[in-house]
């Protein structure tokens, strides 16, 4: 989300803005310090062993305590967090290729810090398959809900491409400049809320009488 709101200062490059904006990001690196709580879905195979061991040490920079009721804690710095209901967030972005948008939980993608940045573009450049997941810096969660408290003054939250908040201390595009958030950057609850959404389809055209 990051690489989609930074690049609207470059409109005037077209599509390529996001591929200029995505490896310029790569290679600074925005580093997001705090708290994600997840909620793991029941008897998912994706969360038994989402990372290797050193990706999940607990200790002051990265926490990977167990909680009562199936929720787990991961704290410290984090280069990304991605969660989502379907496997594609663009035709050539296979980005969580495991979700099944029936099955009534979040796909979520996590890389945290530190992650080198050749691992970072190879991650990206392997998201075309989905055969991301084999990185060694990729972690990946099927959650019922999460909750994100960031412990940082500077940072994004977006939704489906639109940008919901913002940190006090980021440096936002000119058309985002002063405008109204839809909420504060402070701690946010999101949750997978089964079979809430109604939609009406059209009836399948029947054949013609034979």
């Amino acid at each position: 989300s990051d690489s989609d709101i930074e690049a609207d200062d470059l409109r005037f490059l077209g599509p390529v803005r996001f591929t200029v904006q995505g490896v310029w990001n790569m290679m600074r690196k925005r580093v997001y310090k705090g708290r994600l709580r997840l909620h793991l879905a029941p008897s998912s195979p994706e969360n038994a062993h989402p990372a290797p061991a050193t990706n999940r040490a607990s200790g002051p920079d990265a926490g990977g305590d167990e909680e009562a009721g199936g929720w787990l804690t991961l704290e410290g710095g984090f280069v990304m967090m991605w969660a989502m209901n379907v496997s594609h967030m663009a035709s050539e972005l296979k980005a969580a290729p495991r979700a099944d948008v029936g099955e009534g939980c979040f796909d979520l993608l996590v890389v945290r810090a530190p992650a080198g940045r050749v691992r970072l573009v190879k991650l990206f450049l392997d998201m075309e398959t989905g055969s991301h997941l084999s990185s060694p810096i990729a972690e990946y969660y099927k959650v019922k809900e999460l909750v994100w408290e960031p412990d940082c003054r500077t940072g994004l939250l977006a939704i489906d491409g639109e940008l919901m908040a913002a940190g006090p201390d980021t440096r936002l595009p000119a058309c985002h400049r002063g405008r109204a958030m839809h909420f504060d950057y402070a701690p946010v609850h999101l949750q997978v809320l089964p079979q809430h959404l109604s939609i009406l389809v059209p009836d399948a055209p029947r054949p013609p009488p034979s």
